[in-house]
């Protein structure tokens, strides 16, 4: 059971499973501000709140608390304040030989964030006292997780030295996990050494540090990240590169097959343009010797004479003409093959030109991806720059807050050997008052005596001088002390 306030007064005060009323009426009538009690029991419940009805300052609130929320049973014990949501241990019933169940009902478990939710702001400093066996770590790690720890200037728990209840903790767990929070494990009530009370104050230096190492650490990780990116799109940049190469070099590949094709059709055009000539002057040759011919056939009856001559020369001439048909002939199958080539060629320029475009537009979807991959190379250099200085600027915060932990220590060391100096001043301020009161009661002793004595100056010197001598050592240890 958690005994009265040790230190400063809190300004709220929070209590997880209070103590019976003998002890909690001390500790609301100490308590300066609001005060909430969180009883699981809810036939307790109901009885704080007819007792602290009068007191506006004070609530209650009828719930156990745990890390699963719903029901359960809470079972009371043959000891006294013992009761716990959670079935007790061998080690339990071999620490309490005797322990029997004296009562088990169901009740109502909420988390310790939803308690903190339903409970609302509260002043600070606030203190958290917690008195809920088996259920001390769940509950603090509860808070933690809702953010809650950072609201509460001091923790005060009884927590068992060993594991009591199923699933609980104990003293070293506690600790252990108190100093990974960044929280300072203050003094410890051991007067009862198998159930000690631990003390758990709110350190904000300590918890910054760890929240910086945190972040640093997260900082680093996305670094890395960023790194490993970067490496990646330049990766990808000489990829890109490469392929830009190969397709440069199919493009002038290409180029060079246009050329080549080109020279072929004008060499074609040529031989066409020759062979179309050739036909011109076969057919003006074939329509001269056939107007010969009728001149000859004319004049047939005039030269009846000259018709052998005339006939044969016919034949000659039908015989040129006919060669000159046949020739006439070839060079139009020459000319039609031509033109079939000359088709040919322009089909394989087109697909030329075709494949020529799409190079071109491959080309130019590449440098474009190129240009994307540049600038997103660019900005991963930018990112990284600046995360650079981020990290930069937390070594920074990080050695400010070392140095201000390292202060804050120094002071409390001074502080502490103040504390001592003044401790012995004070010891030995009561070991000279304790003589000087001895030595006051002797003198007025004697005083009393001489005063129911016959008047004598002899005697009245010597009692004169004996009260001169103690105010005179009273002066001397104030003078000491004093020093």
């Amino acid at each position: 059971m958690i005994h009265a306030f040790r230190d400063a007064l809190p300004a709220s005060l929070v209590l997880i499973g209070p103590p019976s009323g003998e002890a909690l009426a001390p500790l609301i009538a100490e308590a300066p501000g609001t005060v909430v009690l969180v009883e699981p029991n809810p036939d307790l419940a109901a009885r704080l709140e007819r007792d602290f009805a009068q007191r506006e300052r004070v609530r209650v609130l009828s719930f156990g608390v745990d890390a699963t929320p719903g029901r359960a049973e809470l079972s009371s014990f043959n000891f006294p304040g013992l009761r716990s949501l959670r079935r007790p241990t061998p080690a339990l019933r071999a620490l309490l030989p005797g322990l029997q169940l004296r009562a088990s009902q169901s009740v109502e478990v909420i988390t310790p964030a939803k308690l903190f939710e339903r409970i609302g702001p509260l002043s600070r400093p606030l203190h958290l006292w917690i008195d809920a066996a088996g259920s001390e770590l769940a509950i603090l790690e509860g808070l933690h997780a809702a953010g809650a720890l950072e609201e509460i200037d001091q923790i005060r728990l009884s927590c068992p030295a060993e594991e009591m209840f199923e699933g609980g903790s104990c003293l070293a767990r506690v600790r252990s996990w108190a100093t990974e929070q960044g929280l300072r494990v203050g003094a410890e009530n051991l007067q009862d050494p198998d159930w000690p009370e631990l003390t758990l104050d709110l350190d904000l230096t300590a918890q910054h540090l760890q929240q910086t190492r945190q972040e640093l650490a997260r900082q680093i990780a996305q670094t890395e990240t960023l790194q490993s990116q970067l490496s990646e799109r330049a990766a990808e940049h000489e990829r890109l590169e490469a392929q830009n190469a190969a397709l440069t070099a199919r493009a002038e590949a290409a180029e060079a097959a246009i050329g080549a094709r080109d020279a072929q059709l004008n060499a074609a055009a040529q031989q066409q343009a020759a062979a179309t000539q050739a036909l011109a002057d076969a057919q003006a040759e074939t329509a001269a010797l056939k107007d010969a011919l009728e001149a000859a056939k004319t004049q047939n009856g005039a030269l009846a004479e000259a018709c052998a001559e005339t006939e044969a020369r016919a034949q000659g001439a039908e015989a040129s003409v006919a060669k000159r048909e046949a020739q006439l002939a070839e060079l139009r199958n020459e000319l039609t093959n031509l033109a079939a080539s000359q088709e040919g060629m322009q089909a394989a320029l087109t697909r030329a030109n075709s494949e020529t475009a799409a190079m071109e537009a491959r080309a130019l979807a590449a440098e474009n991806a190129l240009r994307q991959s540049a600038a997103r190379l660019e900005a991963a250099e930018t990112e990284a720059a600046r995360v650079a200085d981020r990290l930069e600027q937390k070594d920074l915060d990080l050695g400010v807050a070392m140095r201000s932990q390292a202060a804050a220590q120094s002071d409390l060391l001074d502080l502490r050997h103040r504390f001592e100096a003044l401790q012995a001043e004070k010891q030995m301020l009561d070991a000279l008052l304790t003589q000087v009161t001895s030595r006051l009661n002797a003198a007025s002793q004697h005083l009393h005596m001489l005063t129911e004595l016959p008047a004598d100056p002899a005697l009245a010197q010597m009692s004169q001088r004996s009260i001169d001598t103690v105010s005179a050592q009273g002066e001397t240890g104030k003078d000491g002390a004093r020093s």
